[in-house]
């Protein structure tokens, strides 16, 4: 955390001194050695990895995500002829746009993140069983979206762009509400 706040502050010092030097046309010397060493490539790709792990973990934090795998957690996936399929959803109040990896069997439903955006972001199995209810919903922009409702997370927000595949996998018994 103290590392969080030593990167916002830093930038709010380094956005304050352009806006300055914008303004008059001038910044001090003292400025221009703190803002030249910052911004050499060794910080630049430190400050920016740690901002960008920093930022990862607490998307899953606040998303919900790590919530999620404190119940439904999986690191092993037993058929390899399947494939996860590259899509958008939302989980809690933060959309995942081309970084979730679905996979939907007999069994349940196999969420992932994509790679870079891993850190803090456990794989999840949620067994059809956990699952209370599912609703088809359009989006604005004519996009299907399928919002899973869970029985131990009632208020958990587990929406996913819908495709035939996922479709064709959840079992007959759930009946899926068209909104």
């Amino acid at each position: 955390m103290k590392i969080f706040k030593f990167i916002s502050l830093s930038l709010i010092v380094i956005i304050t001194l352009l806006i300055y030097f914008i303004s008059t046309g001038e910044i001090s010397i003292i400025s221009n050695k703190y803002i030249i060493n910052f911004l050499s490539p060794q910080w630049f790709i430190l400050m920016f990895s740690i901002g960008f792990f920093v930022i990862s973990y607490k998307i899953a934090k606040e998303s919900g995500w790590q919530n999620l795998a404190n119940k439904f957690v999986s690191n092993n996936y037993s058929e390899p002829n399947k494939k996860f399929y590259l899509t958008n959803g939302y989980i809690g109040n933060f959309r995942y746009s081309g970084v979730l990896k679905i996979l939907a069997n007999d069994d349940g439903l196999y969420l992932r993140v994509f790679f870079p955006f891993k850190f803090g972001h456990k794989n999840l199995f949620i067994p059809w069983n956990e699952i209370s209810s599912i609703s088809l919903e359009k989006s604005f922009f004519r996009n299907e979206y399928l919002n899973f409702k869970l029985y131990k997370f009632p208020n958990q927000r587990l929406e996913i762009k819908s495709f035939q595949e996922l479709l064709d996998n959840i079992p007959e018994n759930f009946k899926i509400i068209v909104y």
